[in-house]
């Protein structure tokens, strides 16, 4: 009996060939969390994270959008 390959078989091959041949496919913008409003931290943070974005660091905008979604603005946790 063939085996018949599904579209989730074609992206895995398609996607270890890439890496086979050293082709990085495009990673999308990441979107995070919004500054609080009025929040010197918050804006801080996005500014960083917009600084890294540009820069192509994308482990230091998710560590942003981590700060930003754990900043607490008196809130408790």
């Amino acid at each position: 009996m063939p085996h018949h390959r599904t579209s989730q078989d074609r992206a895995r091959r398609a996607v270890l060939a890439d890496a086979a041949s050293g082709v990085v496919p495009p990673v999308p913008p990441v979107k995070g969390p919004a500054p609080e409003p009025g929040c010197d931290v918050c804006e801080a943070l996005a500014r960083q994270r917009d600084a890294a974005g540009r820069a192509g660091d994308l482990s230091r905008v998710v560590d942003c959008n981590v700060e930003l979604r754990r900043h607490p603005h008196g809130r408790r946790r």
